[in-house]
């Protein structure tokens, strides 16, 4: 649907939001508000009956009844029947007439009833993001500025796993879920299972269910806690993006572990030697494999500190050793923002036979320079290239895991395919980590001599 349209109906359910009189703006007024949106967008035959019933009701009493009623309808999924507890959940603790008479109103806008799935969760985030800046003076601006969203990498997820219907989905660290909302749209009757640390999981909820995602369960908590909050062997598929920083992909010369994993962990989840290392990326990929069953598959977008970092040696040992790693894809640089971090796609596989290789794909000039930063391209030619191993445009290499061995278990790209050019963009992390374990060496030599001065003195 036209951006403008879009536009108005946002403005038209913001001047609704300021109707019914939630000036406090509590966290409570915004989720019941935005629950109840949620209502209006979800293509749903037995929600319509639901908002249906809703306008002949008078009082907050008539209300619970009949949501009450809906949630334990046998005909609805089980998604949308917690999602009406959820409801039920709101309105107990608020007088919910007005704000139900005039959110159920916008069922009957013809704007609304012909947004696709796509189009109402557009409306649903713009809608939500106005919300949570109403500190600010323009959230109610025509020309309100909305937050860049991050760089969905849902298209090349579906490419390379491509989900059959009903597959389980795990996303360990949703964030605020935008990835797993695409996937949804991208991948009907997928069921959905994510976890989030921050106060995201009721918002990411809303969005699959719009997406039109029957069965699933979003999470608040921490996928590395001690105690796993999933299955061992429950998803099909695991999907996760690690957004890098600059420092985290440069090796602490420090050895700083303040920040390592604690807790008696299961050694068949996260092994010990694992653990040691003060980065989690790797504590994370042995998670999302002790999810996956015997035929399942992982794909972790995520910086080019794991495939080399000397702290991550006995993981990366682990993961080749057991024949878990399927490909590894060099993606291009400045895809989130405009850092020149480049992303690397890690694609683990469970059921890979003793004779497969390891694919190394070169996709980082796969992409479209856009206002500052990288739009990624040839995404079907990628999936082509790591399901065939073999293409005509995308440098690749079939490596054997004695070769890795050989490496030093380095995930490296660079290692193991040519390229005549190097981008000005890329940093080799390895380098800057050597220069500065050299620079650092030269700086303790200095001080020794400088102590030993000292102490004759």
């Amino acid at each position: 649907m036209n951006n403008d349209v879009i536009e108005s109906l946002v403005s038209t359910v913001i001047q609704s939001y300021k109707y019914v009189g939630f000036t406090n703006d509590t966290i409570h007024e915004r989720d019941l508000y935005l629950t109840l949106l949620t209502c209006v967008l979800v293509k749903s035959p037995n929600l319509d009956n639901l908002i249906t019933e809703f306008k002949q009701k008078k009082s907050n009493h008539e209300f619970l009844a009949t949501v009450r009623k809906y949630s334990t309808n046998e005909l609805l999924t089980p998604a949308l029947r917690a999602f009406l507890n959820e409801l039920v959940e709101l309105t107990n603790n608020s007088d919910g007439a007005l704000v139900f008479h005039e959110v159920f109103q916008l069922s009957d806008n013809s704007d609304i009833q012909k947004l696709s799935r796509q189009d109402s969760v557009t409306l649903y985030t713009r809608v939500l993001q106005r919300l949570q800046a109403m500190n600010l003076p323009d959230h109610f601006a025509a020309d309100f500025s909305y937050q860049a969203l991050p760089f969905s990498f849902a298209e090349l997820y579906s490419k390379l796993l491509q989900p059959q219907p009903k597959s389980r989905v795990y996303d360990p660290y949703a964030v605020t879920g935008e990835s797993i909302v695409d996937f949804a749209l991208q991948n009907q009757s997928v069921c959905i299972t994510t976890e989030s640390v921050n106060q995201s999981s009721r918002y990411i909820r809303h969005q699959l269910l719009i997406a039109g995602v029957s069965e699933l369960n979003t999470m608040n908590s921490f996928a590395l806690d001690p105690a796993t909050n999933v299955k061992k062997g429950e998803f099909d598929y695991a999907i996760t993006l690690l957004q890098p920083s600059i420092y985290s992909e440069i090796e602490d010369i420090r050895g700083d572990n303040s920040k390592a994993l604690k807790g008696n962990y299961e050694e068949n989840r996260i092994p010990k030697a694992v653990l040691k290392s003060r980065f989690w990326e790797h504590a994370l990929i042995h998670h999302m494999l002790y999810s996956l069953n015997d035929s399942g598959k992982a794909v972790i977008i995520t910086g080019k500190g794991p495939l080399s970092r000397h702290s991550d040696f006995h993981s990366r040992k682990q993961l080749v050793d057991n024949n878990q790693i399927d490909a590894i894809i060099q993606l291009p640089p400045k895809l989130l923002d405009a850092r020149t971090v480049p992303l690397f796609a890690i694609v683990l596989n469970k059921k890979r036979s003793n004779k497969d290789k390891i694919t190394f794909i070169d996709a980082r000039n796969c992409y479209t320079p856009d206002a500052g930063i990288n739009i990624l391209t040839s995404i079907d030619d990628i999936a082509e290239a790591y399901r065939n191993q073999n293409s005509q445009s995308i440098k690749l290499e079939l490596v054997t895991p004695d070769k890795v061995i050989k490496h030093g278990y380095s995930l490296n790209v660079d290692t193991y395919v040519a390229h005549d050019k190097r981008d000005y963009e890329d940093i080799d992390v390895d380098a800057v980590q050597q220069a500065l374990l050299k620079q650092q060496r030269h700086t303790d030599l200095i001080i020794r001599k400088l102590n030993s001065i000292f102490a004759i003195g």
